[in-house]
């Protein structure tokens, strides 16, 4: 703000009453100029406060007045409201471009010239309103995780005097991740003597399997492949828990291609690593980069640990789709439910037959390599007179729970659900009968859950 003076006059002699010379004249002021001076520093704040930079919600109280195009003349209200507004928003502070992950430069914000009231450039740093002392706050949100101990420096606050020790609430040196991107924190001002920073995490961290703190509301992740059905996967937006329990994240709308190599972005490649496979199960995972930010999708053919893109350290799987002969995806349909999903084929899968024989034996069928629920049918058929045919189905090592069987002439099916709870996508069973007989197994599909 332009420095208010005497008409006509400079600087070095102002008028200053401290003297009391009683014989001293008082110099005409220069009203005009104080108004203007006056309306550029409500237009400023104004302009700071429309600015978009006017803090967290944490950082500011909501209810503090803002200087608005009704009271910007009002000279005695906006004053207040002026000094209300600075020192509210002055509280939030910017991670300055030449910070790194270890040595933090924090500046106030600066006002928009783009969203000033008048077009008037009042693209200027914020001066803060306050000098360094005990137990003072900022708050500021990390463009970057730190990797180690960490120093700050705020060169717009008085008193500080180049970097200090950003430490825990033990007074001990951070360690890497105490400050993760995309967090606010709040650092307080402590042990002036001393010249550090305590950094404040109890408001502000994600919530894990073992620590409390901030999470989002589940929204699942759902696909289908309308797209391109022999190759493409199309995922909707969501947010998804880590498997290894630290956080969660947030993931947008992506189509991914199976049959490319992986991709960053938007209809782009999917594939973990190596080329597509004929008649092979594929997992389909939400993956995560904590240093970008940035969330994305992925196939591979190991439902537990696939070859990760670059920084991206965090995942959890969604769901799994099976390849025919030609290396395109078998068609289905995919029905979420809040814990997992169910998938059936569009064309059911025969996995095994049988005729004119006997036998029993764990044998593999169409469902992913993880704890599921097969949905089969079996089916007999007997072309001989008083004669029996069957086939029984169930879980590997002989616990029959789905049975079909024929006595007569005919055929005779039936579905159902057996449970595969080591993932080893193999079930049991047993057939045979008299001559002239026939049976299949059928997969249809499979119910996943997932945590």
């Amino acid at each position: 703000m332009s420095q208010v003076l005497p008409s006509g006059k400079t600087g070095a002699n102002k008028y200053d009453l401290r003297t009391n010379d009683p014989n001293k004249v008082l110099p005409r002021l220069d009203v005009r100029q104080i108004a203007q001076n006056n309306q550029r520093a409500y237009q400023q704040t104004q302009g700071y406060s429309l600015s978009g930079n006017e803090g967290a919600a944490s950082a500011i109280d909501g209810s503090l007045s803002i200087i608005d195009d009704t009271t910007i003349g009002n000279y005695d209200d906006s004053m207040a409201k002026m000094i209300q507004t600075y020192v509210a928003n002055a509280s939030r502070l910017i991670v300055d471009g030449g910070s790194t992950a270890n040595s933090l430069i924090l500046n106030p914000p600066v006002i928009s010239p783009g969203n000033s009231p008048n077009g008037t450039d009042y693209s200027e740093a914020t001066s803060l309103p306050f000098a360094y002392k005990e137990g003072l706050r900022f708050t500021f949100l990390a463009t970057l995780s730190n990797t180690g101990a960490v120093q700050v420096q705020i060169p717009g606050l008085s008193g500080l005097v180049g970097s200090v020790d950003l430490v825990d609430q033990d007074g001990n040196d951070l360690v890497a991740n105490d400050i993760v991107v995309n967090n606010y924190y709040t650092i307080i001002a402590k042990n002036i003597s001393g010249d550090k920073f305590i950094l404040n995490k109890t408001e502000i961290n994600p919530a894990t399997t073992t620590q409390s703190g901030q999470s989002l509301l589940p929204q699942q992740i759902t696909i289908s492949n309308g797209t391109d059905t022999d190759h493409d996967i199309d995922f909707t937006a969501g947010n998804f828990q880590f498997d290894d329990g630290t956080g969660q994240a947030v993931a947008t709308a992506l189509t991914k291609q199976i049959d490319a190599a992986w991709a960053e972005g938007d209809n782009a490649g999917g594939l973990d690593t190596g080329s597509i496979a004929a008649d092979t199960f594929y997992y389909l995972f939400a993956i995560y980069n904590p240093t970008s930010t940035i969330s994305d999708y992925l196939f591979s053919t190991s439902s537990s640990s696939p070859t990760m893109p670059s920084g991206y350290t965090k995942k959890k799987r969604i769901a799994s789709l099976l390849t025919d002969g030609s290396g395109n995806i078998r068609n289905g349909t995919y029905m979420f439910f809040q814990g997992g999903y169910e998938f059936e084929y569009d064309a059911e899968i025969q996995d095994a037959f049988h005729t004119n024989d006997s036998g029993s034996s764990n044998y593999p069928i169409s469902v992913p390599l993880v704890p599921c629920k097969a949905y089969v049918r079996a089916e007999a058929v007997n072309d001989a007179v008083n004669a029996n045919t069957y086939i029984n189905l169930g879980t590997k090592g002989g616990n029959i729970s789905l049975l079909t069987g024929q006595q007569y002439v005919g055929i005779s099916t039936s579905n159902g659900y057996i449970f595969i709870p080591d993932g080893d996508a193999t079930i049991y069973k047993t057939w045979g009968g008299s001559s002239n007989r026939r049976v299949w197994q059928y997969t249809l599909g499979w119910i996943e859950y997932i945590n």
